[in-house]
């Protein structure tokens, strides 16, 4: 059942991993692509600890793909809000994000020039 297309041809997939119901991202295994794909499935290892990141499971390249196999959210973060509402204060969202952005530094995974670009374009 594919759960979520991307523009980049980035497929996402429910699929099972041993007795587990996961998430499988499928990204085509294009050599332009190659460095940003060993970046995120580095990255995404390194957060395996911290508990608002999906769990990394495994990586297997199957003929032109690579298969990121990853913890299965029942939703996105935006459906969360909207079906659980609840109230939050900005002051403490702000606490929030900006604990996150520390520990994304100190394991680094974000640079401050990098966090701008995201800043930047959620204004637009």
């Amino acid at each position: 059942m594919c759960l979520r297309k991307r523009s980049s041809g980035t497929f996402v997939f429910k699929g099972q991993f041993g007795n587990r119901d996961v998430a499988v991202k499928r990204m085509h295994s294009e050599v332009a692509r190659e460095k940003a794909i060993i970046k995120e499935i580095e990255i995404l290892k390194n957060c395996d600890s911290h508990e608002n990141i999906v769990r990394y499971f495994a990586t297997k390249v199957v003929q032109n793909f690579v298969l990121i196999v990853l913890e299965l959210c029942d939703m996105t973060l935006a459906e969360w809000i909207i079906t659980k509402p609840i109230y939050i204060t900005p002051l403490e969202v702000l606490r929030q994000v900006t604990v996150g952005l520390e520990w994304l530094h100190e394991h680094s995974i974000v640079q401050g020039s990098e966090a701008r670009k995201y800043f930047d374009s959620w204004e637009n």
